[in-house]
């Protein structure tokens, strides 16, 4: 008996993509956002991949990727909308990291995204706590544990992001806009104050879901044997962030860079020197380890979760913003530029007209395809026709 082939109906239509893949949009079918470049007013800026999916999920709305982008703009882009802003969001390239290429993000971001005024930089960071020594420690001080968040905000003479490995000294970078601290000043407030009655934050870490979860079976060596916190919620700090092009992972490093800014630092990092002069920004850093050789992925999710869950709460609590003067003063400079344009078209036009009367050949001599494509040329031209044109030459 011949076994009979398998049949395949050509006429099959796509069929709907299986439950766990309802809410994903293919790269290849991502819509163009319906917004214009300027209309994005922040930027969320992440140094790995899944710092930058844990963002896309917090969105409130996708819109796509941008209308248009110039070719010196290596970046790549998702827009969407968190609370009442356009957010740009954009992440450093594959096998790129450091200063230098959060540098260059951000200058390519600028140039397509002339309207980004702030951003935000978000991700893990490595943590200095209170227990760690050395000479000008922070002994006493703030207990920075694994999953917390820190924000960099001016204090103890520094501007809240310094860079660590600069060989002619210390580096102290551009402050955060005054507008975002005021914020994280409210928004921390609010956070601690009793009558609220929704925490922010643990309402936005729980629609990440079980992923994003405290790590509960996972020992935090540096706390275990201290006092457990009431809650499992990431307590928010602001201070000092440390940034440089190396991997900080030994606490003998990490102590002696501490002591030279005078235990100022709370957090580690490897970006944030880089973007914040080129783009007025805060940064917000989940702490993942203690920059030391227990340096691990097992908090990873967790900080990257608290950090961009504050990202957001901050957001949300910032209104929008009226257009700026800044914009209204390039509208201005625009329309003065087309003025000055149509002034000068029309010294070429009179020039043109009356040049016309001095040529010395006869229009109606021509024939055939010449005379036709001449005869368009000066009705293209002129205004009152290529008749009259032609009569007054022949007066001539």
């Amino acid at each position: 008996m011949n076994k009979q082939k398998p049949t395949t109906n050509t006429n099959l239509q796509a069929t709907n993509p299986p439950l766990y893949l309802s809410n994903y949009t293919p790269l290849h079918k991502m819509n163009i956002s319906p917004h214009p470049n300027p209309s994005y007013t922040l930027a969320y800026i992440t140094a790995l991949p899944h710092e930058l999916t844990t963002a896309i999920t917090l969105l409130d709305v996708l819109h796509g990727i941008p209308q248009s982008q110039p070719a010196e703009d290596n970046n790549a882009y998702i827009l969407g909308r968190i609370g009442n802003h356009n957010v740009v969001m954009t992440c450093l390239p594959a096998g790129r990291m450091g200063i230098g290429a959060a540098a260059t993000v951000g200058e390519g971001l600028r140039r397509t995204f002339a309207g980004v005024r702030w951003g935000v930089l978000v991700g893990v960071g490595g943590g200095v706590s209170c227990f760690h020594s050395g000479e000008g420690g922070r002994k006493g001080g703030k207990e920075v544990r694994l999953g917390d968040v820190v924000v960099g905000v001016p204090g103890g003479g520094w501007g809240g992001v310094v860079q660590y490995d600069l060989g002619n000294g210390e580096g102290q970078l551009n402050a955060p806009p005054e507008k975002l601290l005021g914020y994280v000043t409210m928004v921390n407030c609010l956070m601690r104050n009793p009558k609220v009655e929704r925490n922010c934050l643990e309402e936005i870490l729980g629609e990440l879901g079980e992923e994003y979860a405290y790590p509960g079976h996972v020992e935090d060596r540096l706390f275990c044997s201290g006092e457990k916190r009431e809650s499992t919620l990431p307590v928010v700090h602001v201070g000092t962030i440390a940034s440089g092009n190396t991997v900080i992972g030994d606490g003998v490093t990490r102590d002696r860079i501490c002591s030279r800014y005078k235990g100022s630092i709370l957090c580690f990092e490897m970006e944030a020197a880089g973007l914040v002069n080129t783009l007025p920004c805060l940064v917000i850093r989940g702490i993942s380890d203690y920059a030391d050789v227990h340096k691990n992925d097992e908090w990873r999710l967790r900080a990257v979760a608290a950090a961009a869950s504050y990202a957001k709460a901050l957001i949300l609590h910032i209104p929008p913003e009226e257009v700026p003067h800044q914009e209204v003063g390039q509208v201005t400079e625009l329309v003065k530029e087309i003025k000055e344009l149509r002034g000068e078209l029309t010294h070429i036009k009179a020039t043109l007209e009356n040049g016309l009367s001095s040529i010395s050949y006869s229009l109606w001599n021509l024939q055939g395809s010449k005379y036709k494509v001449w005869k368009e040329f000066f009705q293209w031209l002129l205004p009152y026709g290529f008749g009259k044109q032609q009569r007054r030459l022949k007066e001539n």
